[in-house]
């Protein structure tokens, strides 16, 4: 306590990196700085900032591409790519930001906020950090409540906008876009929809379907779609430049890894980090290839989260479940009592010799973890790069 009661005493400030459990004194301390408050108080072009438990990368990605091939000249960065304080140079300051923003990174802020913001979603998770699933949503809430009238736009997913009404976490804002999956008017001036035609806000179609784009959830691109809309910009004319594009896909989210024998196809989702992922990726996989039978890989660290009670809702659309890693024996001791059948596989190399072994011709193999890489990997990007090796060294063919 002496040591560091003079620690603080002799400093300036503390800057942690996003994502360390830090000691309540100097998390209460009036010294700390996170990084995104820092870069928020350097960078002087406007902000959108992008966040949520699933589909964050992805939209952030794709919006900067859309931006990006529609002329304007923009900056990415934050919890994709380049570290955003490394963005921060005289010859940036200026430019507009698309902003990928984590839950750990908004933890101790106290003034970022964006100009524009989408909230995908909100669902359990890093719940072995935070501790509970109501301070994992108040640490996400930051980028809501430092500043409210600061923020011209706000598209947020219905559920999440239902869950921050409960826990009281969402102040009275300028713009507020809800996205809901029904395929209906729902009456609300202020909520976006698909149906067959198209992406529509209340009576409205904004976006015809023919040029939606067919990779990646449609829930992404309905985000991205009202934003744009919203904020002035021709969407049907931004949506036409990128048609005949083959825009960049987030590595290790739904990569396509080609054929092996007997044509089965490959997936890599190491992305693939909590159990709504993982449900989101088979749903996607069994609509692209028309319901072939499907044998998911599901493995890693469950981050403080019961992941077992998936099991049943994925068995219905897979035909085998090989879950692996230090944490399977949870889904086996699930699966036991509930009379579920699935396959066990040590590790993940363990679990893809399994794969190949027993799914069937003109089937796929989806390695979508649903948990943290940690068990076996220092990252996603290094889990997700092993499995190609593996995969690859079984002959590939395309």
């Amino acid at each position: 306590e002496d040591k560091l009661d003079y620690l603080l005493e002799q400093i300036d400030a503390i800057i942690p990196s996003p994502g360390i459990v830090l000691p309540k004194r100097i998390a209460n301390s009036e010294k700390l700085v996170c990084e995104l408050d820092l870069f928020y108080s350097i960078w002087k072009g406007p902000i959108t900032a992008i966040t949520g438990s699933i589909g964050k990368t992805s939209t952030t990605s794709f919006l900067y591409q859309i931006l990006k091939l529609n002329g304007n000249d923009i900056c990415i960065g934050g919890n994709i790519g380049i570290p955003m304080i490394d963005l921060c140079t005289n010859e940036n300051i200026k430019k507009p930001f698309i902003l990928e923003v984590s839950s750990a990174q908004l933890e101790h802020s106290k003034i970022f906020s964006p100009k524009n913001l989408i909230w995908t979603n909100i669902f359990e998770n890093h719940i072995d950090y935070h501790g509970t699933f109501e301070k994992y949503i108040k640490a996400k809430a930051r980028i809501l409540i430092n500043n409210p009238s600061n923020i011209e736009y706000a598209v947020i997913n219905k559920e999440t906008k239902d869950i921050l009404k409960k826990y009281n976490l969402l102040p009275k804002l300028k713009n507020l876009i809800t996205t809901s999956d029904l395929t209906k008017n729902t009456h609300d001036t202020n909520t976006a929809y698909y149906n067959r035609e198209g992406f529509h806000i209340y009576k409205n179609l904004i976006l015809k379907n023919a040029l939606i784009p067919s990779f990646s959830h449609k829930s992404n691109w309905l985000s991205i779609a009202t934003l744009l809309y919203k904020t002035g910009i021709d969407i049907k004319k931004a949506f036409e430049k990128i048609k005949d594009k083959k825009l960049d896909q987030p590595e290790h989210r739904l990569e396509y890894c080609g054929t092996i024998s007997d044509n089965i196809h490959v997936y890599n989702d190491s992305k693939s980090t909590i159990m709504e992922s993982t449900i989101s990726a088979v749903n996607q996989i069994n609509e692209k290839h028309q319901n072939k039978p499907i044998t998911l890989l599901i493995g890693g660290l469950s981050k403080g989260v019961d992941r077992s009670k998936y099991l049943k809702a994925l068995l219905n659309n897979t035909k085998h479940i090989i879950v692996f890693g230090k944490k399977r024996f949870e889904f086996i001791e699930y699966a036991n009592k509930n009379e579920i059948a699935i396959c066990e596989s040590i590790d993940t190399k363990d679990a893809i010799k399994l794969a190949k072994k027993i799914t069937l011709a003109d089937g796929v193999i989806l390695f979508s973890p649903g948990g943290s890489s940690f068990d076996e990997f220092s990252s996603f990007e290094k889990r997700g790069k092993y499995f190609k090796s593996i995969i690859h060294l079984i002959e590939i063919k395309n």
